[in-house]
């Protein structure tokens, strides 16, 4: 089968990457599309809850909080889910949706692509989905990292498939020898460090920094940086030897070649160095 290729900075910059994190679909026995009416009321209390139990936690978030952000009573709240447990679940189920309609689309889309290109496409989608859901990440870390029955099951029942689905992905370009094989838990976090952490700390940036940058392109811009340093790092495109190797270089000095014999800058096989000369490279 082809499989289709992209430029890096042409991988899947999609004009509508955050309308379908927006438009993702609801979970199966929550609210509907948002309107007027009794179903629409559910739909914004359900997106008020998600952000409440976000920030504070199930057990700081109030009834009154999420109905005063909706602007309607906690009596309202409580005739359309029963109790705060109930809304918590339900919350869940809508968040939980959302984010598996992202990774589902970023999946199918880069179901053609080669393994790197397809994770790239999937890291990008994750950077548009906590652009739109500031306390994503915290709302998973808090809600599923908690000594809970109910954190299990928002973990491993919810978030657990999804990012199984991830992982294959990067397997995919592991496979292939596109990515470097590492423990996908840590690498996975990585990246949603890269992610999340300065789409949270949007307020700390403009005081540190000036002021945050809000054009229109921001978000693809964001993404362009974390892909660029999950994927290429840090260093230039064309790199330099550091000072003490370029001296030693330089002055003729004898460097390990790659099997083990030592030759002068000039030497060919200088690219294998060993030891404290690989170190300072």
């Amino acid at each position: 089968m082809a499989v289709a290729q992209l430029s890096p900075m042409t991988s899947l910059r999609t004009d509508a990457a955050l309308a379908s994190v927006r438009a993702a679909r609801p979970a199966a026995g929550t609210a509907g599309p948002a309107g007027n009416g009794r179903s629409g009321v559910r739909n914004q209390i359900l997106e008020a809850a998600v952000g409440e139990f976000a920030e504070r936690g199930f057990q700081e978030a109030s009834l009154a909080a999420i109905a005063r952000r909706v602007g309607v009573t906690a009596p309202l709240v409580l005739y359309h889910f029963g109790s705060k447990a109930n809304l918590w679940r339900q919350a869940l189920e809508v968040f939980s949706a959302n984010f598996s309609a992202v990774i589902d689309e970023a999946i199918e889309q880069g179901a053609s692509l080669e393994g790197r290109e397809a994770f790239r496409l999937v890291v990008r989608r994750l950077v548009h989905f906590f652009a739109a859901n500031r306390a994503a990440y915290r709302l998973m870390r808090d809600e599923g990292g908690s000594e809970s029955g109910q954190s299990e099951w928002f973990a491993s029942r919810r978030l657990g498939p999804t990012i199984k689905q991830v992982e294959n992905v990067y397997r995919r370009a592991v496979d292939e020898g596109a990515l470097r094989p590492a423990p996908f838990e840590t690498t996975f976090f990585m990246i949603l460090g890269a992610v999340s952490c300065y789409l949270e700390s949007r307020g700390l940036v403009s005081h540190l920094f000036g002021t945050a940058e809000q054009g229109a392109d921001w978000i693809d811009n964001y993404a362009d940086q974390v892909l660029g340093l999950c994927f290429d790092g840090l260093s230039s495109g064309t790199r330099r030897d550091r000072p003490m190797l370029a001296a030693l270089r330089a002055a003729g000095a004898p460097v390990s070649n790659s099997n083990g014999s030592t030759g002068s800058s000039g030497a060919s096989g200088t690219n294998g160095i060993h030891g404290k000369e690989a170190r300072l490279a």
